[in-house]
C-alpha cells in the first residue's frame, strides 16, 4: 500500500507499461514520505519475472523482486550520501554501471538518495549521462531539498512532485499494525504527514518518545518567557533539520487549536502566520536561523 502516493504510482505504472519511462527523473518532496519506497517499487515493476499483481504492483515474489526489495540486484546501482555528501567518486561508479549491458533485466537502474547532498563536481559528472545515456537505463534522483541541484542538472530530469499524506490514510496503514487507537492517533500527529516518519515510530519505542519529549518542550516554550525562547532559539539554531521539525511540529499544534476552540480561533491566526513565515525562511533563503527564531519569538503570542 503506498500511503498517498496512488496519482504518482499511476502515472510511473502506465508509461513503464508502454514503454515510455523518461531516462531521468526527480522525485521532489519532503523527507519520509515514500518517495525511495516509490523508486524501489517502479523498479521492481520493470524487473518483475513473476506475474504482477491485480493492482498493477509487482510479484514481489520473483528473484528480481527479491533482490530489488534487498537493494542487491545485480541491474540496479543505489548512491547514497558517505559522511553528508555523494561525491564524484560515486557518481563515475554509478555510470559505469549503467553504461555495461543488463545483467538479467530489461535495463539498467540508478537511484541517487539524497541527490541535493552531491558535491558540485559530483553533479556536472553526472550531467554527461543526463545529457547522453548510454544504453536503456532509469536513472532516478531523490531530494528533499532539490533548489541545491544545479541548474544544468535539474532541467534536464523529469520532476515528480511528492506530498503530505492525508492523517487518515496514514491511520489506515497504522491499524494494520497496531490496534491502541490513542496510540495510532499520536503517532499521526506526531509524523506530520509522513507515512516513513509514521512507521519509525511504530517500530522505535525511542524515537517515538523522543518526539513526544519534544512537542512537551514546545508546549512550554509556547507559554515561556522572551528569555527563555530567545535561550531556546540559541540551543537550536545551529540545527537545520532540528529547526523545521520544531516549526513543524508547532505549526500543527496551532493548526489543532484552531480545529478545537472554533470560537477564540482568531487569536491564533496570526501565530500560525508567524510560524508558516519563518518556515518558509529557514527552508527558502540563507538568512541567519537564530536572527529568524528571535524575530518569530518576539511576534508569536498566543
Amino acid at each position: 500500500m503506498l500511503i498517498g502516493l496512488q496519482k504518482q504510482w499511476q502515472i510511473l505504472r502506465t508509461a513503464a507499461e508502454k514503454d515510455k519511462l523518461p531516462h531521468a527523473f526527480l522525485f521532489s518532496g519532503p523527507d519520509k514520505v515514500g518517495k525511495k519506497t516509490l523508486a524501489l517499487n517502479l523498479v521492481k515493476f520493470i524487473f518483475c519475472q513473476g506475474e504482477k499483481e491485480m493492482e498493477g504492483f509487482s510479484c514481489g515474489k520473483c528473484r528480481a523482486c527479491i533482490d530489488v526489495g534487498k537493494k542487491a540486484h545485480p541491474d540496479l546501482a543505489l548512491i547514497e550520501p558517505k559522511d553528508g555528501s555523494i561525491k564524484i567518486s560515486q557518481i563515475r561508479d554509478l555510470e559505469w554501471k549503467l553504461s555495461l549491458k543488463p545483467y538479467s533485466a530489461k535495463m539498467k537502474a540508478g537511484i541517487i538518495d539524497d541527490a541535493h547532498l552531491m558535491l558540485p563536481d559530483a553533479q556536472n559528472s553526472l550531467l554527461k549521462t543526463l545529457e547522453e545515456p548510454r544504453g536503456k537505463a532509469l536513472l532516478i534522483l531523490i531530494s528533499s531539498d532539490p533548489q541545491r541541484l544545479l541548474k544544468t542538472v535539474f532541467s534536464r530530469v523529469r520532476t515528480m512532485k511528492f506530498f503530505l499524506a492525508p492523517d487518515a490514510e496514514i491511520k489506515e496503514k497504522l491499524a494494520s499494525f497496531e490496534s491502541d487507537f490513542e496510540k495510532i492517533e499520536k503517532i499521526t500527529n506526531l509524523s506530520l504527514g509522513r507515512p516513513g516518519q509514521a512507521m519509525e515510530f511504530l517500530n522505535d519505542h525511542e524515537k517515538f518518545s523522543a518526539r513526544e519529549k519534544k512537542l512537551e518542550e514546545i508546549e512550554k516554550i509556547m507559554k515561556a518567557k522572551i528569555p527563555e525562547k530567545f535561550k531556546y532559539a540559541k540551543e537550536i539554531a545551529d540545527s537545520p533539520e532540528i529547526i523545521e521539525e520544531t516549526l513543524a511540529l508547532w505549526e500543527r499544534r496551532i493548526r489543532e487549536e484552531l480545529i478545537l476552540c472554533k470560537e477564540s480561533s482568531s487569536c491564533l491566526v496570526r501565530p500560525l502566520r508567524e510560524l508558516e513565515e519563518a518556515l518558509r525562511l529557514v527552508k527558502t533563503t540563507n538568512a541567519s536561523p537564530k536572527l529568524i527564531l528571535e524575530n518569530l519569538m518576539l511576534n508569536f503570542n498566543i
